[in-house]
């Protein structure tokens, strides 16, 4: 009987949900809309409703290894409480233990952008860098962040935050009530703010199209990014940044060379050596494969 996975990956605008098998194969995944707005309790039970549908599914015929929830941060760790998420808007919630209360299979809670980071330290890159930073920009923008081949959290789980970073002082507005942050000025929200009714997606369909006010949008936005991302450069001294996220994998052809260029010359030469600056190939379904990579590496930590 093999041993699976059931994972949710819960997004500010989507949930992602499905299962694996512990080597990474991706057996099922379904996309809902979040709709955060209508509350906490809403978001709760759609995501019970959809595991308690999959173990109804899978478990006479696979072994149910655990069950792991990816959720935007901040979140403390080992607690898992969803402590002042801007996207989610969310404050003090009790994520593990909340749904841990629905199930008897181990439940564990982890932040998107770390999961995603593990998913692509095992499965992206083979554990090839030992050393890297995963990155996503989508709806917001966040990082989790590997050292010597081990997550980094910090004291109390909150590292990684780099959406907040700010690289332009009297710069927008962001949703963490902060003024210039990378995430104001660089995710799809950003993007999608600058565009008035246009979204990010449609934004970069008009500026490959050449359109003057959609170019100057998403150059504007790259340029923020590769400031994000020379930074992190210059303090972790990475070997490779991997870029991920909807609004990332949707312009990686506006982006992606402009961002390298950016990045080498301005950080330092040391720093860029050895520098590989990708996107991930794991595409869409890294939130899942994230949630894999959460179990092995606490087995490998035993």
């Amino acid at each position: 009987m093999r041993e699976i996975i059931i994972g949710v990956d819960l997004g500010a605008t989507k949930i992602l949900y499905g299962v694996a098998t512990i080597k990474g194969e991706i057996i099922y995944s379904n996309i809902i809309p979040t709709h955060s707005e209508k509350g906490i309790e809403y978001i709760l039970g759609k995501m019970t409703k959809a595991i308690k549908g999959l173990i109804k599914d899978y478990e006479n015929t696979n072994k149910i290894k655990a069950i792991v929830i990816v959720t935007p941060g901040p979140l403390s760790y080992p607690e898992g409480v969803v402590i002042n998420s801007p996207n989610l808007c969310w404050d003090n919630v009790a994520l593990r233990d909340e749904m841990q209360k629905e199930f008897s299979y181990p439940l564990l809670v982890e932040k998107d952008t770390n999961a995603a980071a593990l998913g692509e330290y095992y499965f992206g890159q083979d554990s090839k860098y030992r050393n890297l930073i995963y990155i996503t920009v989508s709806t917001g923008v966040g990082a989790g962040i590997i050292i010597n081949g081990k997550l980094y959290r910090g004291i109390s789980g909150g590292a990684g935050e780099i959406g907040h970073m700010v690289v332009e002082p009297n710069g927008a507005v962001c949703q963490c009530g902060r003024q210039g942050c990378l995430e104001a000025l660089a995710s799809g929200t950003a993007i999608a703010r600058e565009g008035g009714t246009k979204g990010a997606k449609e934004i970069g369909d008009s500026a490959r199209q050449g359109d003057k006010e959609a170019l100057r949008i998403i150059n504007s936005a790259g340029d923020y990014l590769a400031i994000g991302i020379g930074n992190l450069v210059n303090i972790f001294n990475p070997e490779a940044i991997i870029l991920g996220g909807g609004v990332m994998q949707g312009l990686k052809d506006l982006w992606l060379d402009k961002l390298r260029q950016q990045v080498y010359s301005s950080a330092f030469p040391l720093n860029t050596r050895k520098l590989q600056i990708d996107v991930t190939k794991l595409g869409d379904n890294i939130g899942l494969y994230g949630c894999v990579a959460v179990i092995i590496d606490q087995e490998n930590k035993r």
